[in-house]
């Protein structure tokens, strides 16, 4: 999770310290997550949520799916008031029920699921993040040891 909070704040082109006051959390908690001391909690995944509703749960916590919530408002349905159920009394007619499922059916086969290029993609972002984050070390070789005694006496060792 913290991979894709990263990748968000930089998507949002935020700085660590502005997406931290956003979201509500204390700057050194995501110093603390950046430094791999502590790993991004629940609550965290809720506040970033709350203040970007557009972001899609699933993908912030468990990496499934378009980082973003597709939305049509314009089609969305009130299901209850097509096929008369907010009425006590109303009966319900069958035709509308199947029309409905109908719809629900179609715009669920619209539904913006990951494609294997948009994995790749996600992915690779990723994988920048970690190499950006976490750069390779250069090889280290030994030059020298120290040994110190008791008697306050060192000897130095070189290769």
């Amino acid at each position: 999770m913290k991979d894709r909070i990263f990748l968000l704040i930089e998507t949002k082109e935020l700085t660590f310290g502005k997406f931290a006051d956003e979201i509500g959390v204390e700057r050194s908690t995501m110093s603390h997550i950046k430094s791999d001391r502590s790993k991004p909690s629940l609550d965290m995944a809720q506040k970033v949520l709350e203040r970007y509703p557009e972001v899609s749960a699933e993908w912030l916590i468990l990496g499934r799916g378009p980082m973003f919530r597709q939305t049509n408002d314009s089609q969305e349905l009130d299901l209850f008031s097509q096929i008369g159920l907010n009425d006590s009394k109303s009966e319900v007619n069958s035709d509308k029920v199947e029309s409905i499922q109908t719809t629900i059916s179609t715009e669920s086969k619209k539904m913006d699921l990951p494609t294997e290029d948009s994995v790749n993609v996600v992915g690779k972002k990723e994988e920048q993040q970690r190499a950006f984050f976490n750069p390779p070390k250069p090889e280290r070789v030994v030059e020298r040891v120290m040994i110190f005694y008791s008697d306050q006496t060192f000897e130095e060792l070189k290769k």
